[in-house]
């Protein structure tokens, strides 16, 4: 898993990656010919839903046969942002609206409870994502900006 968080339409996610049980430190946007993205959870399935929505068109639905909670944020030729969750029934891809009081869009990955604590309690994202990589095992910096 990771962390990923959307805050006045900048997106950052960490570098946390997992194959197998072997932890690393990875580059986690990823280019695609519709935007730059970025998954939440399995990787590969992320991966395929991208691939169908370049050949497909962006907001193509996917079929699921099972529950996946993965998730992809992409930031669109435009400079928008969308979220696809592929545990809907036939997910499409939404675009990201609106912000909380600090600015919060979205906030997702395995990280998302710590991330929230640490961001109300000093209100930066930089700070709260830095004391999530000190103390949650599933995130890690540097953050990336898309």
């Amino acid at each position: 898993m990771t962390l990923l968080v959307i805050q006045n339409d900048e997106i950052f996610v960490d570098s946390f990656q997992d194959m197998n049980g072997y932890a690393f430190s990875s580059n986690k946007v990823l280019p695609s010919s519709i935007g730059k993205f970025a998954v939440i959870g399995n990787v590969a399935t992320g991966c395929q839903a991208m691939d169908k929505c370049e050949r497909e068109g962006l907001y193509v639905a996917h079929d699921q046969d099972k529950d996946d909670h993965t998730m992809v944020v992409l930031r669109d030729l435009e400079g928008k942002a969308h979220i696809l969750y592929l545990g809907d029934k036939t997910p499409v891809f939404a675009s990201v609206r609106g912000t909380n009081s600090g600015g919060l869009q979205f906030v997702g990955g395995s990280g998302h409870q710590s991330f929230m604590a640490y961001f109300a309690e000093h209100g930066d994202v930089t700070k709260a994502f830095e004391l999530c990589a000190a103390y949650h095992r599933d995130v890690e910096l540097p953050i990336e900006r898309f």
